[in-house]
């Protein structure tokens, strides 16, 4: 099972993504939706897009003038906080947030200074989700492994509870 992440952007703004989007696939355990690396051929984009977001445990939204124009971006922004997604806000520049994301916190990419810092945090978040998802998974393989255990004990501790009733009762008669 991996951490899912669908990444919204603007076309316009792909350079100066892509040195993030490398970042972010070199995490362990991270699957990402980058709607140019994993469209295909014939496929209804509206449709894969949607099914993607519904399907990701988190939205990643490079915010910049590019993108606030962009309709294909809103309209996921709007998509992701309908599906009740966990947003993260990436700005790429100094364009102010309105709509759905006014007042929403983001992470700054365009400071110099304090980029590496902003991207290490977002690397951080995601390991820890990755981290707490493969834990929980562990939990419930070994709590279905415990109940099935418990469930066979149980099932053995009848049936030599009713042989020995059985041979009590056989004995009783006996006498």
């Amino acid at each position: 099972m991996s951490f899912k992440v669908f990444v919204s952007y603007s076309s316009k703004d792909e350079k100066s993504i892509n040195p993030f989007l490398e970042t972010l696939k070199s995490i362990s355990g991270l699957e990402h939706y980058f709607f140019k690396e994993t469209k295909k051929i014939a496929q209804d984009t509206r449709d894969d897009i949607l099914a993607n977001i519904r399907d990701s445990n988190a939205f990643l939204v490079f915010h910049s003038a590019n993108s606030s124009r962009s309709s294909y971006v809103q309209n996921e922004i709007g998509a992701a906080m309908g599906l009740d997604k966990q947003v993260i806000l990436c700005g790429l520049d100094k364009t102010e947030l309105e709509g759905m994301l006014k007042g929403v916190n983001y992470l700054n990419f365009y400071n110099p200074d304090v980029c590496r810092i902003e991207l290490n945090k977002l690397v951080g978040w995601i390991q820890e989700k990755i981290a707490l998802q493969q834990t929980r998974a562990s939990l419930k393989t070994a709590s279905t492994n415990e109940k099935s255990f418990d469930w066979i004990n149980f099932l053995l501790l009848v049936g030599i509870i009713a042989g020995s009733l059985y041979l009590i009762s056989r004995l009783m008669k006996a006498r």
